[in-house]
């Protein structure tokens, strides 16, 4: 089993549906790196 994969696309559609980062207790830092990362727009 890919556990990273499966983190990775579950980052991947949190970030790519912009949904609300504080009902996935993410951290502003965490966001961050995340949508720097991912958000290509």
């Amino acid at each position: 089993m890919n556990t990273a994969g499966i983190y990775e696309q579950l980052i991947t559609q949190l970030v790519e549906q912009n949904l609300d980062r504080e009902s996935f207790h993410v951290g502003e830092r965490l966001w961050k790196i995340l949508r720097r990362k991912y958000c290509h727009r």
